[in-house]
């Protein structure tokens, strides 16, 4: 059985947007940070952002601290969350702030 011309069309698209519109990308790392993603949106964004500009949170935007993964994590460590991140989770959500950070960076260069 051939394709049909939407499922075509449905498999394009989806592979430009895996590709990045002709960005290299590792599609392993990006998978690697959704872990942290998700921590971060249950644990974190309450008080804090990462857009890379104040906003009206508590906690304020991670992004304008430049903090190493080391020093989000002791920061992590800290922070007052629902319920106590594992030293996994503490890890996962640093080093996802830390690429959306070197990300945001980048596209300012």
């Amino acid at each position: 059985m051939f394709p049909t011309a939407a499922a075509i069309v449905a498999a394009a698209l989806a592979a430009v947007a895996l590709a990045g519109c002709g960005e290299t990308r590792d599609v392993s790392a990006a998978a690697a940070l959704g872990p942290g993603r998700q921590i971060f949106a249950r644990s974190c964004s309450g008080c804090h952002t990462v857009t890379g500009r104040e906003s009206a949170t508590s906690g304020g935007n991670l992004l304008n601290a430049h903090l190493s993964i080391a020093d989000l994590a002791s920061f992590a460590k800290e922070m007052p969350t629902p319920r106590p991140l594992s030293r996994a989770e503490i890890l996962a959500v640093a080093e996802y702030v830390h690429s959306v950070a070197a990300s945001a960076a980048a596209r300012r260069r």
